[in-house]
């Protein structure tokens, strides 16, 4: 009954967002997705709408911190938040992105009223939290609005077969959160991973900190005094003070060569994402045993907000033989129970915390992908000839000193799993 319902929802559905969560569901009840009937395009799809003339340009400008977002008629502004994936969408389906964010903008009032999501709403919104104590960050409600409105559209444009389902590289923005990995208790901090220091971090009175984000990939990990192997790695500082300074640093193993490691920052787009359904949930079986996919060891899942989180490729794991493990997160282990790779999630203090209490201390979370001593030994044949790509930014708020990111990439060539040296844990300068 309940399967039936589920296809019936999926086949009627508005909503490449609902529809998206109906498959989700019938995968894990082992139910095919039902066909849904064909519908015509909208017409502004089809129309020769002028070029925006400075689209990286808006009239009102980038928001200020803790204040709600002015009110705006301007299409680009508006679709802000979703300009992203529109533009993956503009490329998938040859339809310009101006098209495709007028159609968006169009949605937003027939998705809910405009006065729920104006400036004063989000005010609203922003005193009903403070008045409960929460000095927290929440999701605007402008942008709830917008990722709505984007799934109707998507959803338009499989109906009219101009894209196919599941759209490629769309499919995450489809979901607001991953509850597996949302609910996930995240371990401390490890002592191996060195922690910045407050002082040396305060780009106020440190200029020059902002400017050289390759001082912390010298002491990126990869070899632990375990013996485990670091195999991917994404870290954020930040420094609670005004300007909030921010460090971040991804690492990751790859292929000698492979087009777009090293060119992206590390929250960025560094990490290959798992295509189509990229919920913790769903891990390994996002890709079956016998799909072809590049040869990449780590992949980036989750939904449209954070955390996103970073696993061991399903794909690599099954040739290897490797069998998914119901201990650890994103574990395997081989035919013998010997547990070859898994993932580990820290935190130290909250990124989000916005209330003056602990000012200018340090806080910082992160994902590690690690292998162990024997999964390094049977992953070392793969290694050879491959590349070991560190990228770092650091950025901060105040406008005196530098507000955009500073990014520092680095290559390595790696060397045999037993020549590895272990790094000395501690706390950097």
């Amino acid at each position: 009954m309940f399967a039936d319902e589920l296809r019936r929802l999926a086949t009627c559905s508005t909503s490449a967002i609902v529809t998206a969560h109906t498959g989700t569901l019938l995968l894990c009840l082992d139910r095919e997705m039902p066909s849904r009937p064909r519908r015509p395009l909208p017409t502004i799809h089809t129309l020769r709408l002028p070029p925006v003339p400075m689209p990286n340009v808006g009239p009102i400008g980038k928001p200020r911190r803790g204040q709600p977002l002015d009110d705006t008629d301007d299409p680009v502004e508006l679709a802000g938040s979703m300009e992203v994936p529109l533009a993956h969408l503009s490329r998938i389906s040859g339809i310009p992105q101006r098209n495709l964010t007028s159609r968006l903008v169009a949605l937003m009032p027939e998705i809910a009223p405009r006065a729920s999501w104006d400036r004063a709403a989000e005010g609203r919104r922003q005193r009903d939290l403070e008045k409960a104590g929460l000095r927290i960050a929440y999701r605007r409600p402008r942008t709830a609005v917008a990722r709505l409105a984007f799934g109707r559209m998507v959803q338009e444009l499989v109906d009219a077969d101009v894209v196919p389902w599941p759209v490629p590289d769309i499919g995450h923005w489809l979901f607001a959160v991953d509850p597996l990995v949302s609910m996930l208790a995240p371990s401390e901090r490890p002592d191996w991973l060195a922690a910045p220091d407050a002082d040396v971090m305060n780009a106020w009175s440190n200029k020059d900190w902002v400017r050289r984000p390759a001082d912390c990939l010298a002491d990126a990990p990869l070899r632990l005094p375990d013996g485990r192997l670091i195999l991917a790695e994404r870290t954020e500082w930040l420094r609670t003070d005004r300007g909030r300074p921010t460090e971040a640093r991804a690492t990751q193993v790859g292929p000698h060569g492979y087009p777009w490691i090293g060119n992206e920052e590390p929250d960025q787009g560094f990490f290959l994402r798992f295509p189509y359904r990229a919920l913790g949930a769903e891990y390994p079986v996002m890709w079956p045993p016998d799909a072809s996919v590049p040869p990449m060891p780590i992949l980036e899942g989750g939904g449209w907000l954070r955390p996103t989180f970073l696993a061991f490729s399903p794909i690599i794991a099954f040739k290897l033989g490797w069998e998914p493990s119901a201990e650890g997160l994103f574990a395997w282990t081989d035919a013998n129970s010997i547990r070859m790779v898994e993932t580990l999630r820290w935190r130290d203090g909250n990124l989000l915390h916005l209330d003056r209490f602990g000012c200018d201390e340090v806080c910082g979370e992160g994902w590690v992908v690690l292998a162990t001593v024997e999964g390094a030994r049977e992953l070392e044949p793969l290694f050879r000839g491959w590349r070991r790509y560190l990228v770092a930014s650091r950025v901060t708020d105040e406008a005196e000193v530098m507000t955009r990111p500073v990014v520092a990439r680095r290559e390595q060539r790696l060397s045999p799993v037993g020549a590895l040296d272990p790094i000395t844990p501690g706390i950097r300068g």
